[in-house]
């Protein structure tokens, strides 16, 4: 098993998994994760809900963040793709799509569209992709239209004291103050 996020930051993470677990009572959900990287919180995901179907979308591509991420611009994301391709093999109902959210979210729009529906297909929502304010704020709206009733938006940076990071705090208390932040500042909110 390969877990990459360093003491507190894989520990407040299993504590949002833990109170996830504690939500929903069952190991059946659908979870979107947006930003999967080399796939840490995505095994995780899977450890903790093996019968999910975990949706992980990514472009894996070097610079789309460079100004609040420095992953994007300082690693080889085409080597953290190789990496996440094979840590996920041995799970099941894990779908790669790769591609930026804004294409992703584009593919429910028009189905949206030819339906009249509004297709809420997510029990869990948590974004870690592009962290520019303006891209925090369409994933956040995005995520909205998706998520179940019952269910949890959530994301990572909320961190109140790095400035490179401003763009997650102001984008998501433009929408509403997080219900809970833990330790890894991963924040959630209950619709």
């Amino acid at each position: 098993m390969f877990i990459s996020r360093p003491g507190n930051l894989e520990k407040g993470f299993r504590n949002y998994l833990e109170y996830i677990k504690s939500v929903f009572n069952r190991e059946d959900i659908k979870i979107l994760e947006i930003g999967s990287f080399l796939g840490d919180s995505s095994e995780l995901f899977k450890i903790y809900f093996p019968n999910s179907y975990l949706f992980c979308v990514d472009p894996w591509l070097n610079g789309y963040d460079e100004e609040d991420d420095i992953t994007s611009e300082n690693f080889p994301l085409e080597a953290a793709e190789i990496y996440f391709d094979i840590r996920m093999k041995k799970y099941k109902n894990v779908f790669k799509i790769k591609m930026c959210s804004d294409d992703f979210f584009n593919f429910f729009s028009i189905y949206n569209i030819m339906t009249s529906s509004e297709y809420k297909v997510f029990d869990v929502i948590y974004i870690d992709g592009n962290h520019r304010y303006e891209q925090v704020k369409k994933d956040i709206s995005n995520s909205i239209r998706l998520i179940k009733g019952g269910g949890i938006l959530s994301g990572h940076d909320y961190n109140l004291h790095l400035n490179r990071l401003r763009g997650v705090v102001k984008a998501v208390n433009e929408f509403f103050i997080p219900d809970m932040v833990f330790d890894d500042t991963t924040w959630i909110k209950h619709f």
